[in-house]
């Protein structure tokens, strides 16, 4: 435990904006946890019909574009901040 604090604090002081990092990671694990991986995992267990889990394909691609194109923008915040 005092191993993970300790390291974590290296991190920090090391990372000059420790926050876009943080974005940047954010920006794509949120959206897979909170709405990408749960429609997946709906049609992989075939809960519905063959129309809802039609929805469930749609959605979750939907969201992962979404993912991909907040994970693009704050990538180009990084690199474009100064």
């Amino acid at each position: 435990m005092r191993h993970q604090v300790l390291l974590t604090c290296v991190i920090a002081i090391s990372i000059p904006k420790l926050q876009d990092v943080v974005a940047l990671f954010g920006s794509f694990n949120a959206p897979l946890l909170a709405v990408i991986l749960p429609p997946l995992l709906a049609m992989k267990l075939k809960i519905g019909s063959r129309a809802i889990q039609v929805v469930h394909g749609a959605l979750a691609f939907i969201f992962f574009l979404w993912a991909v194109a907040a994970t693009c923008f704050v990538a180009y915040e990084i690199v474009t901040d100064e």
